[in-house]
C-alpha cells in the first residue's frame, strides 16, 4: 500500500493504523500478516523493510465497498 507522500507501508506500520481505529479488534503482527495474505497482498524485500503490492482486484473491491459505504452513510444522515 502506498501513503499519500507515495511510501509504502511495512506490516508494523499497518498494524499501528489497525490498533488506531477503535472500530476494529485487536490484532497481532502475524495475524495481519496472515489476514493480508490472504486477501492477496504481496511482499517485496527492499533494503531489509518489507512492503506490501496491492493486488489489482482488492484496490477495486475496496472502492466498490468505500462507495457503498458512502452512499449507506449519506442516506442515514439525511433521515
Amino acid at each position: 500500500m502506498k501513503s499519500k507522500r507515495g511510501e509504502f507501508s511495512n506490516i508494523a506500520k499497518v498494524v499501528q493504523r489497525l490498533e488506531e481505529d477503535e472500530t476494529l479488534p485487536a490484532v497481532s503482527t502475524t495475524t495481519t500478516q496472515r489476514m493480508l495474505k490472504q486477501l492477496g497482498f504481496k511482499y517485496k524485500e527492499r533494503s531489509r523493510n518489507a512492503f506490501i503490492i496491492e493486488a489489482t482486484h482488492i484496490v477495486k473491491c475496496r472502492r466498490r465497498f468505500l462507495r457503498s459505504c458512502d452512499a449507506r452513510f449519506k442516506l442515514l444522515s439525511e433521515r
